[in-house]
Parts: structure tokens; sequence; C-alpha cells
């Protein structure tokens, strides 16, 4: 079913909207928690709490892509889960590699709890990414928003696994070179 129809079901409060979303995203829902839980019932329960919240959302909301709604409330499920568990103690250290490896370019959350400085934030990655070529913008997005593994980048891109962590390496310095300069930093 298109996305638009399965969107004008849950503007009418169909609750078949749900199950449509499922037969067409579940598998690709199922991959981004997966990605970053690494546990079945975990992204079965994190899928779950995405239908949920696009029923609870749409409307008012009206996403352009529903692709990228239900994808992107997936992923921040997911990272909520993982913060869950580390606050309550029970590290997961399958994502912290990734986490790692940005947490030099992390902004404190005091400093970018005004809205204008994430909007603006935003708009600094959105053209930076714009800038990069084609395969550097894939590499670095599905590393650090599908949570990709080094191995999975090697063989998704058919590049060795050294010459993608030099490649992130040089995009995030390049992008924290960005953010110096834009102030952020």
């Amino acid at each position: 079913m298109e996305d638009m129809k399965i969107i004008e079901l849950y503007l009418e409060r169909k609750e078949n909207a749900i199950i449509e979303t499922k037969n067409k995203y579940n598998t690709y829902l199922m991959n981004i928690a997966d990605n970053i839980l690494h546990d079945y019932f975990e992204n079965e329960e994190c899928v779950n709490d995405t239908y949920l919240k696009t029923w609870e959302n749409i409307p008012p909301t009206i996403p352009v892509s529903l692709k990228a709604y239900v994808g992107k409330i997936t992923r921040n499920n997911a990272l909520n889960r993982v913060r869950d568990k580390k606050r309550d103690k029970r590290v997961i250290n399958y994502i912290s590699e990734q986490l790692n490896e940005l947490e030099s370019m992390l902004i404190e959350q005091n400093k970018v709890e005004d809205e204008v400085e994430n909007k603006r934030i935003e708009e600094i990655l959105k053209q930076f990414l714009i800038e990069l070529t084609l395969e550097k913008r894939v590499i670095f997005i599905r590393r650090y928003w599908y949570f990709d593994s080094i191995k999975e980048l090697s063989d998704r891109m058919s590049i060795n696994e050294n010459n993608i962590k030099a490649i992130l390496k040089r995009i995030r310095d390049k992008l924290r070179k960005r953010l110096e300069e834009e102030g952020v930093l």
C-alpha cells in the first residue's frame, strides 16, 4: 500500500493503519532496532512501541516520508532503551564503539537545550553531509544512524575494513573542524 494511503488511514483513525505499516516496514524497523539492541525480543518491543507512537502522533503530525518517520521513531526508541539500561547499570557495549567515535564532538546537553541552537547544529550537519561524496555520506550515515559495524560497512561498500576506519576518521575530523569553525565546539 502507498505511504499516503497508510497516512490517510492514520488520519481517519483506522486501526488497520498499524497493520499496513507493519506489513510494509516491519523488516526495515526490526533491522534498525537490531543494529542497536541485538536482542530479538527487545527489537520486537521497540518496533511495537514505534507503531504505538506513530498511532499517537499521526495526527497531528503528517510525515512527508512514512518510512523515514517510523525509522526515526524506532531508532530513538532503541537508543532510549540503551540509555535506560545504562542508567540501570546494565551497560550495553555493542553501540558504545560508534558513540565513542563521535564522543569528542558531542555537545553537553545543557548547551544544546536551546531549540535555536539545535536547529543551527542540524543545519550545519545537513550542509556537511550534502558536501560529502555519496559514498562517504552513505558510510557516515550507515555507521552513525543505523549503527552498522565496520565489517558490515566493509561488506556493503566493498571496501576493506581499514579503509572504512580511515574514511570515518577523516569524516569525523572534517566534521569537528566544521563545528569549531561554526562556533559550536
